[in-house]
């Protein structure tokens, strides 16, 4: 009986008690739940500050500060400044993948040229080809799987295709032509380029696998540039035409098929020669162009009687149905230099006497930033989402050259000043 009742007790006992253990239990284990949160906040912490790291857009540079040239990245706010190749060559002219996942790049040894393809950390480094003429930078095909470039061949100059590791080189020029100026349609089916024939050039396309070539023009002008518009609608081609009186320099578009040619801009005098080393450009949404020619010209007599004459170069745009014909942007000085277009085609960017000028083609007004630069040497170029620039540039021949941001607010960042050139912004994902 006595048993019975100890029993009964410690089960009443048990039972008391019980609720209070299994609320010590749920207290745990919802401090463990708290933990858990806490954990999970630091994590969500962690991964907001990679995405705000993350939205900090990589600038890709060559430098030398380090004695030879090398190919660099840095943030779009000074920051995480990274050296990505490491060798006895010169390493420039850096180009981002339209996915943003690869950096191509030009390797100089001597007078020999190679291209290079590395991840964007500058791991997986390879070169894809060699001997390569830099008057025209490799492209990067708009699917990021295929680099078109010229090389030289014995005496001629070729324009080949090759995959971006180095594989399935494949010659586009015909074997009695030689071939300069390629560019990819936006699709990436297609390839513009021009081809020499027995001193003459002519306008050709063809698929991007040499089959098919249809030479676009038919006339015996001296061709020196021919670039699709941003749609694959139409061809800009830069020519020189032979009159008795002389020549002269043409800017000329026609639809993609040769036909309803429409003279854009020309120079009938030297010195107002439209410069074919920089060539022209399509504003993104296809309606502008703009050039170089030169806007001024400086004469200078000696004691001796002897006169020389110094060019100044301007800015121009127009638009492609000819209409808004040399609209001077602004002067360059002896440099010639494109400008940079917004990527809504709604400004356009040029250093001009120590300023940019930021031209409003809605408003049709100018907005000047001093930026106190007088020695631009590279043009003007926009960040993806269009309110940054960027661009390198010195004040004397004594100085190193300085990489440059500018905001729309006139804030004029230096990134860095070691000797930099060749600044490009990294693209959007895709």
């Amino acid at each position: 009986m006595g048993i019975r009742r100890s029993v009964l007790m410690i089960t009443v006992l048990l039972l008391a008690l019980g609720p209070m253990i299994m609320a010590e239990e749920k207290i745990d284990h919802i401090e463990s739940v708290d933990n858990i949160e806490n954990v999970e906040n630091v994590s969500n912490a962690e991964e907001d500050k990679g995405a705000a790291v993350k939205s900090l857009r990589r600038i890709a540079f060559s430098s030398k500060r380090d004695g030879n040239f090398e190919i660099y990245t840095i943030n779009e706010d000074g920051s995480g400044l990274k050296r990505l190749t490491n060798s006895k060559n010169d390493d420039l002219k850096p180009q981002w993948s339209p996915d943003g996942q690869r950096i191509m790049y030009l390797s100089k040894k001597g007078k020999a040229m190679a291209i290079r393809v590395m991840n964007d950390d500058g791991s997986g480094q390879v070169e894809i080809a060699r001997n390569c003429v830099a008057d025209y930078l490799p492209l990067w095909s708009p699917d990021s799987t295929k680099v078109l470039f010229m090389m030289k061949n014995k005496s001629k100059t070729i324009i080949c295709r090759v995959d971006t590791d180095g594989k399935n080189l494949i010659r586009l020029t015909e074997r009695d032509a030689e071939g300069t100026c390629p560019s990819w349609s936006a699709d990436g089916q297609k390839i513009l380029c021009l081809e020499k024939y027995q001193r003459k050039k002519y306008i050709y396309m063809m698929n991007s696998d040499g089959t098919e070539r249809v030479k676009v023009t038919k006339n015996d002008d001296s061709y020196r540039e021919a670039v699709w518009s941003p749609d694959n609608s139409k061809i800009g081609y830069l020519s020189t035409k032979m009159t008795i009186a002389g020549s002269y320099n043409q800017i000329t578009v026609m639809d993609s098929n040769g036909a309803n040619e429409t003279k854009i801009a020309e120079a009938t005098r030297l010195r107002e020669s439209i410069d074919y080393q920089d060539g022209f450009s399509w504003s993104p949404d296809g309606k502008m162009l703009s050039f170089t020619k030169v806007a001024d010209v400086d004469a200078r007599v000696s004691e001796s009687g002897t006169v020389t004459f110094e060019y100044f170069y301007g800015t121009y745009l127009v638009g492609t149905d000819g209409n808004d014909y040399d609209r001077l942007l602004g002067k360059t000085g002896a440099k010639p230099m494109l400008p940079g277009w917004s990527p809504d085609s709604s400004r356009v960017a040029v250093l001009s006497e120590s300023k940019l000028v930021i031209y409003n083609l809605n408003t049709k007004m100018e907005d000047e930033i001093d930026v106190k630069v007088s020695l631009p040497l590279s043009m003007v170029k926009w960040s993806p989402e269009g309110d940054k620039l960027i661009f390198v540039g010195k004040n004397t021949s004594f100085q190193k050259s300085t990489l440059y941001l500018v905001t729309l607010d006139g804030k004029v960042t230096k990134l860095s000043e070691a000797n930099d050139y060749d600044p490009v912004w990294e693209p959007n994902e895709k």
